[in-house]
């Protein structure tokens, strides 16, 4: 029965303290973004030049256009509420609600803008998603400190709004105060109308707030703007192999398993966020690492390696399968495996070898586990199966990398005369660096003074994260020396195939960024890369420029098994043989493309053509092109004064991703009978000779 009083508020009332409270909420919002932004956050990631004004103004205009458009939106389908008691308060708390939720995830953007250089985007959001409890953990225990404040907040936000909803209405007041927020609204839209007209002002736009950074992620695909090259435009990926090769595959694995030829044992070790700029035979003097060192004089050192992307869920399985992680515009979190695909670990155990996973590492972060289930029976061990004290990373809790280290010891002991193949996963040196208790940390002081996250450290405290980042590596480095020392005392060592990789770098501010997973940068695009076999892999430098697609290939090539033809990379074998001369003429140099990618915080792709790389960043909408030969800090973007280079690499690029997102296309048939595409060789470019599609 209807509630014989007046409703607080009339319909009018109701709707026009919606349209103030919207003009009120984007009012401040929109000035923090303006004035906190350009003052206090840290430079944009992956930005060419920095946000004009008139691009801001027509963001914070937007802001308070959306902020109000919401607000009539919750008002209107509230309306009908009004007329009783208990509807009433559904309708106040509705509106309430959804606004303090609005007003909080602008603000947790806004924040992550400020200490990242990125706001969220759909990419971040999918990445949380796929690693919900992770996250929780991470957010409610090793960032509680952040949360609770942030829950307490939006709580009396939250309930100041509903106070003032509940307001019985006041005098009709001045006039001027009756039309303000109708002025405020046609001003904002008017704004916002008039500096879209200007010219290309809306490009970039979508840089200025976290609602349009979100909003612009929902398409990732944005690319130069200018047309291609029409010679890079011919350009056309080669398609897979048909998975009737892969049969045949089986059969020739199957006689070379029989003949009885004598091959060694395999050690694939993963370290984690180890970048090409920390490590002594690289040239870095502080002697973090003596034994990879050491380890590196006698094996195959190669110099120009790139990882398939910054972030591990990616990176990791990647080099395990030798398939390029791109596989459309959303985060892949390997929910849907209807692809072929064949795994270091099947690989060899067709060859008679028996598989074995040892990880520090949560492998069910982001779906990597599921990415690596087959049916090859695998000796699988990582962090849920450790019972003693885990490290706390902030987001997982890891095995303390001596534990790994003395399990892995463990098997090779006790498994001397079996042929393995063991993949062997190090976590220390991911970020925060923690060690466990008694570790050593030569490098001091190693304790960072102000605030320090995944996403945000100062700069006065880089030397001290440095000092803490470099203990880690140590720490890891100690364990890489407890391996060889377990091969060398069985007396495997001469009898054992390792290579040793890195999933991605690490980011010191080099180009304003933190940690990983943001840019595609060398810092945390380089890694190391290094095979190692007493008397039949020379020790040498080589510079051809490497993707880790290629490490599986090159591990079979050297056992003398064809690579499997669903691999993308290519076998770098030849050039580690003691017979080859070590030197790579200049005509080979950069025949192959490699490719690099973020889907995550940010999303980009890039492709490198020695000494060309060229990155779309997508989520900021830049282009940015290094000539890496004269500017290994990648500090001058080439882009305009090279503009054919770019549009060039960009067609090849475009080319390949197109490729590759059109054959996991969730109804293409290609996938029932052909292998991924192959990937495309570098268009021909100053310098750089034309190179015929590879494989």
């Amino acid at each position: 029965m209807p509630d014989p009083r007046p409703p607080v508020l009339s319909v009018r009332a109701w709707l026009l303290r919606h349209v103030r409270l919207g003009c009120a909420l984007g009012c401040v919002l929109a000035l923090a973004d303006l004035i906190l932004v350009p003052w206090v956050g840290v430079p944009e990631l992956g930005a060419v030049g920095p946000l004009t004004w008139r691009l801001r103004i027509l963001g914070a205009a937007l802001t308070v256009g959306m902020s109000v458009v919401l607000a009539l939106l919750l008002a209107t389908l509230s309306v009908l509420g009004l007329r009783w008691r208990a509807t009433r308060i559904l309708a106040i708390s509705l509106s309430s609600s959804i606004a303090t939720v609005f007003v909080a995830a602008h603000i947790v953007g806004l924040v992550v803008r400020l200490m990242s250089g990125s706001f969220v985007t759909l990419g971040g959001l999918e990445f949380v998603m796929g690693s919900v409890s992770h996250f929780a953990d991470a957010a409610f225990v090793g960032y509680a400190r952040y949360t609770y404040p942030l829950f307490i907040a939006a709580l009396g936000l939250g309930v100041s709004l509903a106070l003032y909803l509940r307001r019985p209405a006041q005098g009709a007041g001045s006039a001027f105060r009756q039309v303000l927020p109708e002025g405020v609204v046609v001003v904002s839209l008017a704004a916002a109308v008039l500096f879209a007209g200007v010219g290309d002002s809306m490009r970039g736009v979508w840089r200025t707030t976290p609602e349009l950074a979100l909003i612009g992620s929902l398409d990732p695909r944005w690319t130069l703007p200018k047309a291609a090259d029409p010679q890079a435009a011919k350009l056309d990926v080669e398609p897979g192999l048909p998975q009737t090769s892969g049969r045949l595959w089986e059969q020739a694995v199957k006689r070379i398993r029989d003949d009885g030829a004598a091959r060694p044992k395999v050690l694939f070790l993963m370290l984690e966020s180890v970048g090409i700029d920390h490590l002594g035979y690289n040239g870095y003097t502080r002697g973090a690492t003596p034994n990879l060192d050491r380890i590196a004089a006698r094996s195959a050192r190669f110099r120009k390696v790139w990882t398939t992307a910054t972030h591990s869920n990616y990176a990791q399985p990647a080099a395990l399968s030798s398939l390029f992680p791109r596989r459309g515009s959303a985060l892949d979190m390997y929910a849907r495996l209807d692809y072929p695909r064949m795994l270091y670990h099947d690989v060899f155990y067709r060859l008679g070898y028996q598989p074995v996973t040892i990880s520090s590492q949560d492998e069910t972060w982001q779906g990597m586990l599921r990415f690596q289930t087959t049916d090859t029976p695998v000796s699988y061990w990582h962090a849920k199966d450790y019972k003693g004290p885990h490290v706390y990373t902030g987001s997982e809790h890891v095995v303390p990398d001596h534990a790994t280290a003395l399990r892995v010891s463990d098997y090779i002991r006790e498994h001397q005369a079996e042929r393995w193949s063991l993949y062997v996963n190090f976590q220390m040196t991911h970020f925060p660096y923690v060690l466990p208790e008694g570790a050593k940390k030569p490098y001091q002081p190693s304790d960072p003074q102000g605030t320090f996250n995944y996403l945000y450290y100062g700069e006065e405290d880089l030397e001290r994260v440095k000092n803490r980042y470099d203990n880690a590596l140590h720490y890891v480095d100690q364990q890489i020396g407890v391996l060889e020392r377990a091969l060398e005392e069985s007396g495997q060592l001469e009898d054992t195939l390792w290579v040793i990789t890195s999933d991605h770098g690490e980011a010191f501010y080099q180009h304003g960024g933190v940690t990983h997973g943001k840019t595609l940068y060398d810092e945390e695009a380089r890694v190391p890369l290094l095979f190692h076999w007493p008397g039949h892999v020379k020790p040498r430098d080589i510079d051809e420029p490497t993707s880790h697609l290629d490490i599986l290939p090159t591990l079979l090539d050297l056992v003398d098994v064809p690579a499997h033809p669903s691999h993308q990379g290519r076998s770098m074998a030849s050039l580690m043989q003691p017979a080859v001369d070590p030197v790579i003429s200049s005509d080979d140099t950069g025949r192959r493309g490699v490719f690099v990618n973020i889907q995550g915080i940010r999303n980009a792709d890039g492709l490198v053509c020695w000494p060309w790389k060229l990155v779309l960043e997508r989520s900021g909408q830049q282009v940015m092109l290094f000539n890496l030969e004269n500017d290994p800090g990648e500090q001058s973007n080439r882009v305009i004064q090279d503009s054919r280079i770019a549009t060039q690499l960009a067609s090849a690029l475009e080319t390949q991703m197109t490729a590759q997102s059109r054959y996991h296309k969730r109804k293409s048939n290609v996938r029932k009978t052909h292998y991924q595409p192959r990937l495309l060789a570098c268009p021909e470019l100053p310098g750089v000779r034309r190179a015929e599609l590879a494989q």
